[in-house]
């Protein structure tokens, strides 16, 4: 990959490995200027280029992801999974960030291939984390509850031949209400905030994202309810899943990151908004039950009613005092 920077362009180029000699890469992006129509208003030196080797995303030694769905556990699911001795999950390179943002929002993020030098480092560092593991080299996940939305991030995961998939799923209706901002739809009756419910809708769906995960990680693919993150039978599961061996006797199950902001939502104090919301996100209702049907698990209540997380046992949020601290 050749990339370009000029004062006002940045350009890509893939082209053979024996090209590299600077003065072919000049004439290589002189042509490939040419015929963008695009002439650039300075000459093109060999300073401008920067030259990086390229691999394949086959080549990452990633065995998992815990992919999402973002506002539906994932944290917990994060944390728990992590109690296994035999999982490990890589860290984000941006030490703020408690997700691995390489698939998402780095560099590598939107590119057709990876560079040699990424896919070797991240190969290096699995390597190391599987140190110690008892059964075969443990698991190395990655974990990002939005990645499932990406569709570079989609395509590069499923061409990782031991890559599986783990998400979090849960009530539309709760999600809905955990990331949309409710001042913005205080007064349900009026013109405005109808609109805003509607714009929310619109911005939280994913039902084509979860399709498209379930397309290409058919067989490869566990779907866990959000009410099952803390059942010892479920995590046995999921170990399972990963070719491992099961949890230690005992292993506390609990909750991270939790806010309890759905329960003191509008869908809690109003049940025709509540069905409003239900009727509109009845696409994401309906991929998600069929994702916990494929993993052989039973669709709970909390997945279809629309009010079925208003009530029962959430955490307070002064409970959890960090998102890594268990509540």
């Amino acid at each position: 990959a050749n990339s370009v920077e000029h004062p006002f362009v940045k350009l890509s180029v893939c082209s053979p490995w024996e090209c590299a000699e600077e003065a072919q890469l000049v004439d290589i992006l002189h042509l490939v200027l040419k015929a963008s129509l695009f002439e650039p208003a300075l000459p093109i030196q060999p300073c401008h280029i920067q030259l990086d080797e390229l691999s394949h995303w086959s080549r990452f030694p990633y065995d998992f992801v815990v992919a999402g769905v973002d506002k539906c556990g994932t944290t917990s699911l994060r944390m728990n999974l992590g109690k296994h001795p035999d999982i490990k999950f890589t860290a984000s390179e941006d030490k703020k960030i408690f997700e691995d943002a390489l698939f998402t929002w780095s560099s590598t993020a939107l590119m057709a291939l990876p560079r040699k030098a990424v896919v070797e480092r991240r190969a290096a560092e699995a390597e190391a984390l599987r140190q110690g593991a008892v059964v075969g080299g443990g698991a190395v996940g990655v974990y990002n509850a939005i990645i499932f939305r990406e569709p570079f991030a989609r395509q590069a995961l499923s061409r990782m031949p031991r890559m599986k998939v783990i998400m979090a799923v849960c009530s539309p209706v709760r999600r809905f209400f955990s990331l949309v901002p409710e001042e913005e739809f205080q007064d349900s009756n009026s013109a405005a905030a109808r609109s805003a419910l509607a714009r929310g809708v619109e911005d939280v769906r994913v039902s084509a994202d979860l399709e498209e995960m379930r397309r290409l990680f058919d067989g490869r693919l566990f779907a866990v309810p959000q009410g099952a993150l803390d059942d010892e039978r479920v995590y046995d599961q999921m170990a399972h899943f990963l070719g491992l061996a099961p949890f230690s006797p005992g292993t506390d199950f609990g909750r991270f990151h939790v806010s309890g902001r759905s329960q003191r939502s509008l869908a809690c104090r109003n049940a025709s908004v509540a069905r409003w919301v239900q009727r509109r996100l009845a696409g994401d209702t309906d991929i998600m039950k069929a994702m916990v049907q494929d993993a052989r698990m039973t669709v709970p209540l909390s997945m279809w009613h629309p009010q079925a997380h208003c009530f029962g046992g959430e955490p307070a949020a002064a409970s959890c005092a960090s998102r890594t601290t268990q509540c």
